[in-house]
């Protein structure tokens, strides 16, 4: 933990606003997160709309971890701190035509949680992998726009549409990876 003596000092050094990380307490608790799980296969995808720095960026690369990006700047960013197309999982929001062909590609693998954007990715997109984002209809949080579950969201397609969701795929020979 750095003293507050040190921190005026890198200020001083370098200017307001400065944004100081602990790149040692990142790695553990990553690793602690990954170690959680008993399973030997468990891939970790930090969600780097979260932090966009490029130094944990790179510091997260080399623990292992992949990206989920949520923009084609997100995977051209994951590019650049040298993350593989393969470590790279799009999940796709909401996004235009235009962004899923810029996405499709780079390359990376497509998280759909929509039945429209799925319909559109197959079309587009035959006989490819991809991962479907399903919401469990759980409902919490005080306000309509706060709430990640349930039908009215944006995240994710309910689980009383997985037919739908089967057939599409099978129309469009989509393989769902996960």
């Amino acid at each position: 933990m750095m003293q507050s003596q040190q921190l005026i000092q890198l200020a001083q050094k370098y200017g307001t606003p400065l944004y100081v990380y602990n790149g040692d307490l990142i790695k553990q608790r990553y690793q602690e997160f990954l170690n959680f799980f008993p399973y030997k296969d468990t891939k970790i995808f930090y969600a780097m709309k979260a932090n966009y720095n490029l130094a944990i960026l790179k510091l997260l690369r080399k623990e292992g971890a992949g990206i989920d990006a949520v923009s084609p700047g997100d995977i051209y960013m994951a590019l650049e701190a040298g993350y593989p197309k393969e470590k790279i999982f799009f999940t796709v929001n909401k996004i235009t035509d235009d962004e899923m062909h810029e996405a499709a590609k780079l390359g990376v693998l497509f998280n759909i949680g929509s039945l429209s954007r799925l319909e559109k990715y197959g079309r587009f997109y035959p006989n490819t992998e991809v991962c479907i984002r399903f919401n469990p209809d759980v409902v919490a949080g005080e306000h309509k726009f706060v709430r990640t579950g349930g039908e009215t969201t944006k995240f994710g397609i309910v689980l009383d549409k997985v037919e739908q969701v089967k057939a599409i795929c099978k129309k469009y020979n989509l393989k769902i990876v996960g």
